[in-house]
């Protein structure tokens, strides 16, 4: 468990959870957590993340193998 003093995040002029967002998008961006990984380190809703990237210019790499497997996730499910 990471902690950050109030006095550490006054001094930098960032909210607790300010800092959250900081620390998710920047791991996001250098590919060391996953989407769902933020979206769950931030405790967001799908839309309400998706939103929050827009607002950070961070487009998401999903090519046509993740349409696949999506495909074949849902396919899966389906049969269920």
């Amino acid at each position: 468990m990471l902690t950050i003093s109030d006095q550490w995040l006054q001094s930098v002029q960032l909210t607790e959870q300010e800092a959250r967002i900081e620390l998710a998008l920047t791991l996001l961006r250098a590919g060391r957590i996953s989407f769902e990984q933020a979206q769950e380190l931030l405790g967001m809703e799908t839309l309400d993340f998706l939103v929050l990237l827009d607002r950070h210019g961070i487009q998401l790499d999903y090519e046509v193998a993740d349409l696949e497997h999506d495909i074949a996730t849902l396919q899966r499910l389906r049969q269920l």
